[in-house]
């Protein structure tokens, strides 16, 4: 029509963004890749002239006679009631084999990624408007604000969770669970509001009876269902944190959960998905008790992934290194037992040592083929004094902060530094030497990669500072409005190891504001938990997560005494 514009055929988010768009449908491969929200594509509008339309309206009785008429079969199928959420389609994992080999590799990637999307069950997608749970506010607002931005740590898309969740009975133990978890966000988000509380302490109970009659029927012990349960209560109680050790004892009871039902029952959907959202609290519980998990034996890093090796990530093969560190502690206070015992330990010691070692080892090569696969995967930013978190009464605490490509970048980055640092401060203290020398010795300067962006590549001068700078600076990002829930949860650990490296280097100023940081994220977030890191060394008969709490500033130690003393007043 002359005068009329073409209209663009690129998605919404690629027209916003002036970008070229791949128009896959039903979202472009731009945003899947970018990890970003598609927002689909506008509607077609045709122009339909009224008086053609109610002669075509006259004359339908001669016309209907033209329509077919559906199989005896298909009949069936259209008078099928349908369940909440659509057909009960599960979907199986990802297989790059069943992509024609007509492709070149960047098409069968390309091909991966759409598969994906089409493989995800009919109400991942159609949680996006959260018809599913239009019956219960607490659960709308639950999923919009804490699960609707990305996977975050846990390493699992929240969305196919909750869409196995929504197809099951509301009275189901994970449907009550869920709500349990969705009453006690709400009611925090709102100022703490008691009757929603009461609310969500009584379907807690409910949840637990209900779990307590399953796991003891042998029928119903091995449902995915109670893991999904067990999982959920976990982040109520960081949420509520009720008392100090019920967070850990909830991640202690998946764990049980999920070993007694072996590797080999992990493998396809949706208990290869459970697997993966449990994984991290399990490591987390046993950094807090300093046992090993069973995580770390080799079945547990291998079979899960057996079937469809090429779903396995670089967050999976960070915590396959990460699992194997609450097995050294347990090995130092076997050995430390035995010194007191006075026996002979040295062979102890250097079996430790040397272990240490290896998978340090193991992390940098991580790190390195991390950085390989995404080169341009962050950026510096200045801080901006009127805006940024980035900032106490004296002023910015760093010259920039670090943005990233997308928050799963940004939060296996921190997680990486993380682990570095508790490897490190680990080995120094059993050693009183660095672990950067004997670690990196095997590879020349020549064998290394030089670095393509502001990120520190590890290396013999890399310093406790410099991974805590980094850290801190990531900060920002993490709890940006677009993804604070995922960012702020997934920053709970990472700045409690963080304020253990603080200490070693006495920067008052840097603690002080880690800790404002962590009630932050419990005020803007809900997870109370964020409040109480740093007391966590009261937890277990006194264990410590690091034994860097040793060098906790005496200034400090008095200002955490006060925090928990006002607590326990209130």
């Amino acid at each position: 029509m002359v005068g009329t514009g073409h209209y663009s055929n690129k998605c919404g988010t690629c027209r916003r963004r002036k970008l070229k768009c791949g128009e896959e449908k039903p979202e472009c491969l731009r945003c899947l890749r970018a990890g970003i929200e598609c927002d689909g594509y506008a509607k077609d509008y045709r122009w339909i002239e009224e008086g053609r339309a109610r002669s075509r309206g006259r004359n339908s009785g001669r016309s209907a006679q033209s329509i077919p008429k559906l199989s005896p079969e298909e009949e069936d199928d259209r008078r099928k009631p349908q369940t909440r959420g659509g057909p009960r389609v599960i979907p199986r994992l990802l297989n790059t084999s069943s992509i024609p080999s007509r492709y070149s590799q960047a098409d069968q990637s390309k091909q991966l990624l759409l598969m994906e999307y089409k493989n995800r069950p009919p109400g991942a997608q159609m949680l996006r408007n959260l018809s599913a749970f239009s019956n219960d506010v607490c659960i709308c607002f639950t999923v919009k604000r804490l699960f609707d931005d990305g996977p975050g740590i846990l390493g699992c898309d929240h969305q196919t969770w909750l869409a196995d969740i929504q197809k099951s009975d509301t009275t189901s133990v994970s449907y009550v669970a869920l709500q349990c978890l969705a009453a006690a966000f709400f009611a925090r988000m709102h100022g703490n509001l008691p009757t929603i509380m009461d609310q969500g302490a009584a379907l807690y109970g409910q949840a637990l009876r209900q779990l307590s009659v399953r796991i003891n029927d042998q029928t119903t012990c091995f449902d995915h269902a109670n893991v999904s349960a067990t999982m959920t209560l976990h982040l109520y109680e960081t949420i509520m944190y009720s008392n100090r050790s019920g967070w850990i004892e909830h991640a202690g009871g998946t764990g049980r959960l999920i070993e007694m039902r072996g590797p080999e029952r992990h493998q396809e959907f949706p208990d290869h998905m459970y697997f993966l959202l449990c994984r991290f609290r399990i490591i987390f519980r046993s950094l807090i008790e300093r046992k090993r998990t069973f995580l770390e034996e080799d079945k547990w890093k291998v079979l899960p992934w057996a079937k469809y090796p090429e779903t396995k990530n670089s967050m999976h093969y960070l915590q396959d290194i990460l699992c194997n560190f609450p097995g050294f502690c347990e090995d130092r206070l076997n050995i430390d037992a035995a010194a007191a015992r006075e026996e002979d330990v040295t062979e102890q010691w250097r079996t430790l040592e040397a272990k240490l070692i290896t998978n340090f080892r193991d992390l940098v090569r991580w790190r390195w083929q991390w950085d390989a696969d995404n080169p341009d995967v962050a950026y510096e930013k200045p801080v901006d004094a009127s805006t940024s978190l980035s900032v106490d009464l004296d002023g910015p605490l760093f010259e920039s902060i670090l943005h990233f490509k997308n928050l799963n970048r940004a939060t296996e980055l921190v997680l990486y530094n993380t682990t570095l640092q508790m490897f490190g401060h680990f080995y120094e203290d059993i050693t009183k030497k660095s672990i950067y020398g004997p670690a990196m010795s095997i590879w020349s300067p020549i064998e290394r990669p030089l670095p393509r962006n502001p990120l520190n590549l590890p290396s013999e001068t890399l310093t406790t500072e410099d991974i805590s700078s980094e850290i801190c600076r990531s900060v920002e990002y993490h709890l940006h409005a677009s993804h604070a829930s995922s960012g702020g949860f997934a920053l709970m650990f990472p700045l409690r190891i963080c304020f253990a490296g603080l200490c070693i280097l006495s920067k008052t100023r840097e603690i002080l504001w880690v800790m404002r940081l962590c009630e932050t994220i419990a005020d803007s977030t809900g997870f109370e938990l964020a409040r109480h890191m740093f007391s966590l060394k009261n937890l277990y008969n006194g264990q410590r997560i690091n034994e860097v709490d040793n060098y906790v500033p005496p200034e400090i130690v008095a200002l955490i005494e006060s925090k928990e003393a006002k607590m326990l007043s209130r």
